[in-house]
C-alpha cells in the first residue's frame, strides 16, 4: 500500500513516520565483517581509487553519493549544465553487468527544482536531501531539508519513494543542507543560519519523543572560525566525518565521541586529502569503504587506509 502524504503542513504525518524510524532505525545496520559492497564493486575499487565511470555511470560532475545497504543502491547528486542546479538519481546494482545501473530520476524529481545532498537513514527507509523546492514554510525561499519515505508493495518489493515533505522543526530562514541521520533518528546537518560568523557550521538535532529537538551548533573544535559542512554521522554516533576549509582548501576530518564529549579533530591522511577540495564523505553500510568527492570526481578508498577506525564498541550517546 502506498503511503501518500497530503499537501500542506505535514508535521503530524512526519512525526508518526519518524516514530516508526525511531523504533526500527537500526534493524539493517550490519556489524563489522558483513558484506560491505557487491564483490565485483569491491574488487574494481581495490584497483582504482577514482570510481570507474563504467562501475557507476554519472551524468555530470558528482556532488555527493549516498550508498545503501550492502551497496545494492546508490543515490547520486550531479551538477547539471551551468545554472541548472543539481539532480538526484537512483542507481541499482545489476549483478549480471557487475556494475550499478545508469541513474534513474527519482519519482518526485522536478526539472525546475534543484535537489542535492542525498543521505539515507541507516535502515534505508528514509531519504533526506536539501532542496530549493517551494513549500508553505517560512524558510521555503532558500535551501531546506526534506525527507521522503521508501514505499513498498504488498510483497515487500520496493515501489519507489513517497512525495517528500519538509523535515519539521529544524529548518531556518537561512541556508540549510548536508543532512546525515544517526540510527536513533538524531539529525546532523550544516547551516548558515543567523548568528554565525562564517558561512556554515555543523548542527545537531536530537530525536526525542517522536520529534526533533531544537538544533544546536556542535562544539569546538568540530566547528571553527572557518566553514564546516558535509557531516556524516556513524549510526551509533561514535564518530563524525565532515569537511572544513579551516586550512584553506576543503579537506576531510574525523572526530570520535568519548562518552558525552567529542574528541580532538583529526585530519584524514594523504591518500584522501590533497591541495584540491575534498568533500562529501559517505561510508558504506558495513563501514569498510569511504566514498568522497574531489573537485567533482567520485573516489573510494578502504576506510582503514583513509584513517577512519571504527571504535570497538558503540558510544552510549546515540545507540538505538
Amino acid at each position: 500500500m502506498r503511503r501518500n502524504h497530503p499537501n500542506g503542513p505535514l508535521f503530524p504525518v512526519a512525526t508518526l513516520s519518524l516514530l516508526v524510524l525511531f523504533m526500527t532505525g537500526c534493524r539493517d545496520v550490519e556489524p563489522r565483517g558483513a558484506e560491505d559492497l557487491p564483490p565485483e564493486a569491491a574488487s574494481a575499487l581495490a584497483r582504482s581509487v577514482p570510481v570507474p565511470p563504467g562501475l557507476l555511470p554519472l551524468d555530470g560532475p558528482v556532488e555527493r553519493v549516498a550508498v545503501g545497504f550492502q551497496g545494492r543502491e546508490v543515490i547520486s547528486s550531479v551538477r547539471l549544465e551551468e545554472g541548472a542546479g543539481f539532480r538526484l538519481a537512483r542507481h541499482e546494482w545489476d549483478q549480471g553487468a557487475g556494475a550499478w545501473s545508469a541513474g534513474e530520476p527519482l519519482p518526485f524529481a522536478d526539472p525546475e527544482v534543484s535537489d542535492r545532498d542525498p543521505t539515507l537513514s541507516p535502515d534505508g527507509s528514509y531519504l533526506l536531501f536539501a532542496s530549493f523546492r517551494p513549500a508553505d514554510h517560512a524558510g521555503a525561499f532558500d535551501s531546506n531539508l526534506w525527507v521522503a519515505q521508501r514505499e513498498e508493495g504488498p510483497e515487500g518489493e520496493t515501489e519507489g519513494w513517497s512525495a517528500p515533505w519538509l523535515v519539521p522543526g529544524v529548518n531556518s530562514p537561512a541556508w540549510d543542507g548536508n543532512p546525515s541521520m544517526a540510527g536513533n533518528g538524531s539529525l546532523y546537518f550544516a547551516s548558515g543560519r543567523e548568528g554565525l560568523e562564517v558561512g556554515s557550521n555543523l548542527f545537531a538535532a536530537p530525536f526525542e519523543g517522536g520529534m526533533w529537538e531544537t538544533p544546536q551548533p556542535l562544539p569546538e573544535p568540530l566547528n571553527s572560525p572557518h566553514d564546516e559542512g558535509d557531516p556524516f554521522i556513524a549510526p551509533d554516533q561514535s564518530f563524525l566525518l565532515f569537511a572544513s576549509n579551516r586550512e584553506g582548501n576543503w579537506n576531510l576530518y574525523v572526530s570520535y565521541r568519548e562518552r558525552d564529549a567529542w574528541g580532538e579533530v583529526q585530519k584524514l591522511g594523504a591518500e584522501v586529502n590533497t591541495r584540491a577540495n575534498e568533500r562529501a564523505p559517505y561510508l558504506s553500510s558495513a563501514g569498510q569503504t569511504l566514498f568522497f568527492v574531489r573537485d567533482g570526481e567520485l573516489r573510494a578508498i578502504p576506510a582503514s587506509r583513509a584513517g577512519v577506525v571504527r571504535p570497538e564498541s558503540g558510544s552510549d550517546a546515540g545507540d538505538s
